[in-house]
């Protein structure tokens, strides 16, 4: 077993996480630890789980490239979707383009593009834009951008005997929401439904991209 290999099974949290040659390695459990068996060096051992509970982190998708294009595509598509986000700013503020795309852009992230956008939208008072369309459709994108950085901060790990793509998020404390099948069509219906919102983003400030 490579030193790659993970374990996230049933009943274990995120103190339980054992990454490591047979799944050895010093212990990261909590009181408890004290009952795990030792080995002659005196390391911890985990007793060694189903093989459809192994998982070898990934550091390319080599093996899945329809996964692989997709992920591809969705940076081509959240790329547009900003675009289409630097451009509403300019509506909403009443900036030129280029000041607009250059202030955008030089906000450090996502979120705080996106909360400064929603915050000039509550103070202005179009006369013939819909602002609430435009805030929710932000707040769509909001959403979708939640999605899109689980796959970006997740572990990307490949089933050992099944060969099934998965992502761990180990900030999620409920830990049937910690390990998520990867499939190609799902990230490729995200895409689509990026693509959609920017693309009224552009429509509801009267521009075309």
């Amino acid at each position: 077993m490579s030193a790659s290999t993970l374990f996230l099974g049933n009943g274990f949290d995120l103190s339980d996480l054992w990454i490591g040659p047979d799944l050895t390695a010093a212990s990261t459990a909590r009181s408890n630890a004290a009952q795990l068996p030792a080995d002659s060096t005196g390391v911890l051992v985990l007793p060694r789980p189903p093989d459809d509970e192994l998982f070898d982190d990934l550091d390319t998708l080599e093996l899945a490239p329809d996964i692989a294009a997709e992920l591809g595509n969705m940076v081509v598509v959240w790329a547009f979707a900003e675009a289409a986000l630097s451009h509403t700013l300019s509506v909403v503020s009443g900036m030129t383009t280029n000041m607009a795309m250059m202030g955008y852009y030089r906000v450090p992230t996502y979120e705080a593009r996106t909360k400064f956008i929603a915050s000039l939208i509550e103070q202005w008072n179009p006369q013939t834009i819909d602002k609430a369309a435009i805030a929710k459709n932000i707040a769509s994108l909001n959403r979708l951008a939640a999605s899109r950085n689980k796959w970006i901060h997740g572990i990307w790990a490949r089933g050992k005997t099944t060969g099934d793509i998965v992502t761990f998020h180990l900030r999620e404390r409920n830990e049937t929401n910690r390990k998520q099948p990867i499939k190609a069509a799902d990230i490729k219906n995200h895409n689509c439904a990026v693509r959609e919102r920017a693309k009224q983003l552009y429509r509801l400030i009267g521009r075309v991209p």
